[in-house]
């Protein structure tokens, strides 16, 4: 083989190396893109899942048939909704380009050869095995992608019919408030009981009886024995 030959068909492989690079970066910001949505449909259909059910706990008695069905199309679309959203952030796993401790054999293999057309051999070898490596991981990638993409677009799907129906709802409200039978906050205040009056009894009062004195005493002796 030709210096100039060789030459060609490493250039050559050095270019697929670079647009398979190229792809699989693209393929990673899609993966990170379908993260980051999924990441903000949890969010938005948990919060109103939450809020569906503070409504739900406040209506007192049983709603009208449609109200009824109204209301479990819109609980179970935001539960499919977040269940769909955690599913395409489960999805994870994908294989990797080759790494340095990977390329370690070939580099080792390519600096001792002696010659130049064993060199260019083994230059082959290590850009075909970095070629073969990138195609896996590109294929892994793009593959874990689509499938994080699809799960993100049910997701928003779920969330479109559980908006759509609570849009249903509200309308159906302003025509026929009687529809559902909410409880009302009413503070009632507390009833004051009226406390006996207490009447103090009258103490009988204190007869103090003080002793004659004693002058009197012997004048009055006196006059009787006159």
């Amino acid at each position: 083989m030709s210096n100039d030959l060789a030459a060609l068909l490493v250039t050559a492989r050095r270019g697929a190396i670079e647009r398979a690079e190229k792809e699989y970066k693209l393929q990673c910001d899609v993966f990170d893109s379908a993260d980051r949505k999924a990441q903000g449909a949890t969010t938005i259909a948990g919060a109103l899942l939450a809020a569906d059910l503070g409504f739900v706990s406040k209506l007192t008695d049983t709603p009208s048939l449609l109200a009824i069905v109204v209301l479990l199309v819109i609980t179970g679309a935001l539960g499919c909704s977040v269940l769909a959203a955690l599913w395409a952030l489960f999805a994870r796993d994908s294989e990797l380009p080759a790494t340095g401790e990977e390329c370690g054999p070939g580099y080792r293999k390519l600096v001792s050869q002696t010659s130049v057309d064993t060199y260019a051999t083994a230059e082959f070898e290590l850009l075909d095995f970095v070629i073969e490596k990138l195609k896996v991981a590109n294929h892994s990638v793009a593959t874990v992608a689509a499938n994080k993409a699809g799960w993100v677009h049910r997701s928003q799907q779920a969330l479109i019919v559980a908006a759509a129906a609570t849009i249903v709802l509200t309308i159906l409200l302003i025509f026929n408030p009687k529809m559902l039978a909410l409880t009302t906050t009413v503070q009632v205040a507390p009833a004051v009981v009226p406390q006996a009056a207490s009447t103090p009894t009258a103490a009988a009062p204190a007869t103090s009886v003080s002793p004659e004195p004693t002058s009197f005493r012997h004048a009055g002796s006196a006059a009787k024995a006159r």
